[in-house]
């Protein structure tokens, strides 16, 4: 297959300068049955969206098992839907809700769309993790088309899609089914390749939409700052414009990644309900999470960044010892494969856009598999890159019975990996599919609905966020764990605020010894999702449990929350 420029611009440019169309090669010359600009365009956007639609179909059947799943598959996902619920009624940042090692626009992103009347559950959140990656995979299909031709870029897109969407081929539900907090950000430094390199060439300024897209990624995602200079970087090495268009390409492009930061810290300082206690307490976060990664279980128990990162490359042992390995391996042969035949300012931003990717995935910290997600994009990116112009990607074949046999052998391998994988994966029923919509998908108990009724105002203590989602309460504490408030000088600063969060509340939950198949007793010492004792309220904040004593009593609860000790306020005289 020879590769030239994007379908549709190849089709267009057979028209003449005066804009009509070239006479029939065989001598017809009517120009009635010559495609037209607008015929062209039509049918590629009804290619563009057919694939679109596709994808996103399809990798809601694949992931049929987490959307069907009406409970927690990781607390990162409970801790953006409660977050999204408490944005809903205050959308300033740092006011009722902080957002962790994420950023602000994950959270009001949410909200929105629970404005909009999207049922922010966790259900929900399992089909908008389908929905983004399959978004992501055709913006990389778009984009691709322009540098390597439909044929191609359709290849490169499944095989870099499917495995993600099946979810089993690199990891298991808990990184991948789940709402990753790499999605969203990863979608828009994809798209950010919509923005062709001819467009950027010509227009300078247009950089500033690449930088909009880079800021409100960061703005999401902090973690992905390396993975969005790389982008940018790559860019500029690929169109290899001189000094001065260079760096007046570049100040666009900060210009427009400073304006979603701006956009943010304008509405803090002008809002009276910025809550600057937070913010001092979300930075300390952030410092911690970075530099001090062994006060936490995952921190300490995966050794070195390398070491941890390496860990979840492999996978877990206890499922079948695979990871994304295998599948970055395959991605990086068909990164090998286009750099063959591309020129070396292509494959130096390919290997400026892997060093990016990985720097993100590191400075993670932990080692999570799903930081993996930030190199699947840049990888997706350096297929973006331009290849020699008529090269042919697929040579013909001259020995047709040798390549048979290699891809028989090839096809024999790789379905025989996955056909015992494909036994995990349950396909999406129309059931299911539906109940994502529905408030109502929520596993709510009943023991703890009669206790605290929903709509009432909770303070949930411990690592337990999927409470508030699934009894559907309101919020009044602004930690979605207990974590924020164990680094730093986070326990003395946040004292009002648990304080101010005990004297709103219907009723309190202290979830710290919340019963989990998943935790182990005895149960670890440092931070964790299975919180010891020595985190329980009484004991973290002692000075509250005469307060709670006057203005609170207890009431048994087991089922959904067998563990947890539940305070419900004495009537108000």
């Amino acid at each position: 297959m020879t590769v030239d420029v994007m379908d549709t611009n190849a089709e267009v440019l057979k028209t003449d300068k005066a804009g009509r169309m070239p006479v029939d090669e065989h001598g017809a010359g009517d120009s009635s049955k010559a495609p037209t600009v607008n015929n062209i365009c039509a049918r590629s956007a009804v290619v563009y969206v057919a694939v679109a639609v596709g994808l996103v179909v399809a990798t809601a059947i694949l992931r049929g098992q987490a959307i069907g799943e009406w409970g927690l598959l990781n607390p990162d996902e409970a801790g953006f839907m409660a977050s999204a619920r408490a944005a809903r009624l205050s959308p300033v940042p740092w006011s009722t809700w902080e957002s962790g090692t994420t950023g602000p626009y994950w959270t009001l992103f949410l909200a929105g769309l629970g404005a909009l009347g999207a049922p922010l559950t966790l259900a929900f959140a399992h089909l908008l993790s389908a929905v983004l990656w399959a978004l992501t995979a055709f913006a990389l299909f778009v984009a691709a088309s322009r540098a390597l031709g439909r044929g191609p870029a359709l290849v490169i897109t499944v095989v870099w899609w499917f495995p993600v969407a099946m979810v089993w081929l690199v990891g298991t539900p808990g990184d991948f089914g789940e709402l990753s907090t790499e999605y969203l950000p990863t979608l828009l430094i994809v798209a950010s390749a919509l923005v062709s390199r001819e467009q950027l060439a010509a227009r300078p300024w247009l950089f500033s939409v690449i930088g909009l897209l880079a800021g409100i990624a960061v703005a999401a995602k902090y973690q992905v700052v390396p993975l969005v200079v790389a982008v940018v970087v790559a860019q500029l090495i690929v169109l290899g414009k001189s000094v001065k268009r260079t760096l007046v390409s570049l100040l666009w492009w900060l210009a427009g990644a400073v304006l979603p930061v701006a956009a943010v810290v304008l509405v803090m300082v002008a809002s009276p309900t910025t809550n600057w206690t937070l913010v001092d307490q979300n930075f300390t976060v952030l410092m911690s999470y970075v530099f001090h990664r062994s006060q936490t279980q995952l921190g300490s128990a995966g050794g070195s960044r390398l070491e941890s990162t390496f860990a979840s490359l492999m996978g877990p042992a206890h499922f079948g010892n695979f990871g994304p390995l295998y599948y970055l391996l395959v991605l990086f042969a068909g990164l090998i494969w286009l750099g063959r035949h591309s020129e070396k300012r292509s494959n130096v931003a390919r290997v400026v856009l892997i060093a990016g990717g990985l720097t993100a995935v590191l400075a993670g910290g932990m080692g999570a598999a799903h930081y993996f997600i930030l190199l699947f994009a840049a990888i997706a990116l350096a297929a973006t890159m331009p290849v020699k112009r008529g090269v042919r990607l697929f040579p013909r074949v001259r020995h047709k019975v040798l390549a048979i046999v290699t891809t028989a052998v090839v096809l024999v391998c790789v379905i025989g990996f996955m056909i015992p994988r494909f036994e995990w994966v349950t396909p999406l029923s129309p059931h299911a599919a539906a109940a994502a919509f529905s408030p109502n998908s929520v596993n709510r108990d009943p023991g703890l609905a009669r206790a605290c009724p929903p709509g009432s105002k909770a303070m949930v203590w411990g690592y337990a966020a999927e409470l508030y989602v699934a009894q559907d309460w309101e919020s009044t504490l602004p930690y979605l764990n207990v974590g924020t408030l164990t680094m730093g000088g986070n326990r003395e600063s946040g004292e009002p605020v648990v304080r101010g969060a005990i004297d709103r509340a219907d009723c309190i939950v202290d979830a710290t010894l919340m019963k989990r198949r998943e935790c182990p007793e005895p149960r670890p010492e440092l931070l964790s999702w299975c919180l010891s004792a020595k985190f329980s309220l009484p004991r973290f904040y002692p000075q509250f449990v005469p307060l709670i004593g006057r203005q609170f009593h207890t009431v048994p609860v087991t089922g959904g929350c067998d563990g947890c000790t539940v305070y419900v306020r004495n009537p108000r005289l």
